[in-house]
């Protein structure tokens, strides 16, 4: 078996791959990791399995600052989007192999098509997850409460928007005290799912000390807003207790987090304006509630006062009539009182007559008179029975006494 140097195999390598690979070809890969130096960006390009755990392929790639002003004067800033870890991309690349260097991918041009094209399919892919897990308006469906005024803020404390975010919530106009907590996460790059998802379950577990979540971000490329696209991160938004409003400064795209949101608003500066006017519509609800309510007492207190002088008007013609009526009730009185009196007087001497003439009929002056005697004893009169011997009895007669005693 013939034996060669590391140089003379790595030279055999090379004029193998130049005699075969000696076009440029169009590969595609995920890009690892990218640095810049000297105004040439160096890549780690790798391939993983379809599970996306393993990687089963890694290149070196290497697009030269001379190339790289070509390909920008062509593709603007869509070039610099492209150029992002953890991006997937397209790549017409030269195959090189170096004796001392080794493998090297020389990149002449990037289809941008296929990286948005990509991105778009795994968007949708995500989306109708969502929604037959029926988590899509999971979170919109959640009411905004009357005031806000305890905000869960996710974003990095160095985001471009975060102190602009704080400054126009602190200087309102209307002097709404309005306090923010900071959970800070990655807010690009590939941590940004990871972040977000944990600190929204960190929320979860206080969730009563806040009124609504805000997850901010200051301006960025398309393919920095693909981490908003991730599976986990928008199942976690939409079972946010809270509601979530959005403000990761895109114009026009719309990321998935933001179609999963209660709200969504360009920027930073724009929700903390959505909060400031949910705020003021509220006083102003309140101040339009309270001129109703003045109005509808002043309504009342009207009628009110109307009734009160129905009332007294009703009362003083009725007092009046009451008089008027006891008035003639005391004139009919006052005539027809003498002759009742006369007339009960008459009644009352003829009754008293009557009763005489019965007194006097029934006295014992006139029993005596018709013959009948009255016999006492001890000055009580008494019957046969109750007479005994011995007793001294005295009979009266009409024209006499008769004293006599009992013998038996």
């Amino acid at each position: 078996m013939h034996t060669y140097s590391l140089y003379d195999l790595n030279e055999y390598i090379r004029r193998v791959l130049a005699l075969n690979l000696g076009d440029a070809l169009w590969v595609t890969g995920e890009i690892a990791q990218i640095g810049l130096s000297r105004g040439h960006y160096y890549m780690d390009l790798v391939q993983k399995s379809p599970e996306g755990d393993e990687l089963v392929a890694q290149s070196q790639g290497v697009l030269w600052q001379a190339q790289y002003r070509q390909l920008r004067r062509q593709m603007g800033l869509t070039l610099d989007e492209l150029l992002t870890e953890g991006i997937s991309v397209r790549l017409k690349v030269k195959v090189d192999f170096h004796e001392r260097f080794g493998l090297k991918l020389f990149i002449e041009d990037i289809d941008p098509t296929y990286t948005f094209g990509l991105l778009h399919q795994q968007r949708q892919e995500v989306i109708r997850k969502l929604q037959s897990a029926g988590l899509f308006e999971k979170n919109a469906s959640l009411t905004f409460p009357p005031v806000i005024q305890r905000i869960a803020v996710f974003t990095s404390a160095t985001a471009a928007g975060y102190q602009d975010f704080l400054a126009h919530l602190r200087n309102n106009p209307y002097g709404y005290a309005i306090s923010t907590t900071l959970f800070e996460v990655a807010v690009q790059g590939a941590q940004v799912e990871a972040d977000i998802v944990a600190a929204l379950h960190r929320l979860s577990m206080r969730s009563q000390d806040f009124d609504v979540a805000v997850v901010i971000r200051g301006g960025g490329a398309r393919t920095d807003l693909a981490a908003f696209d991730q599976y986990a991160l928008n199942v976690a938004a939409a079972q946010c207790p809270l509601p979530l409003l959005t403000g990761i400064g895109h114009e026009t795209d719309a990321t998935i987090l933001d179609l999963v949101a209660a709200l969504s608003l360009k920027t930073p500066t724009a929700v903390a304006d959505f909060i400031i006017q949910h705020n003021l519509q509220f006083e102003q609800n309140l101040l339009i509630a309270g001129q109703i309510i003045q109005k509808q007492a002043q309504v009342h207190l009207r009628d009110a006062d109307r009734r009160l002088v129905l009332l007294a008007q009703q009362l003083k013609l009725g007092a009046k009539h009451e008089v008027i009526v006891q008035h003639r009730l005391l004139d009919y009185i006052t005539q027809t009182l003498p002759a009742l009196a006369r007339r009960r007087l008459q009644d009352a001497d003829l009754q008293l007559a009557q009763l005489e003439r019965l007194r006097q009929s029934l006295s014992a002056e006139t029993a005596l008179r018709r013959g009948f005697t009255i016999t006492t004893r001890e000055g009580r009169a008494v019957r046969a029975a109750e007479v005994q011997a011995g007793d001294r009895l005295l009979t009266r007669f009409a024209d006499g006494e008769t004293n006599s005693t009992v013998d038996e």
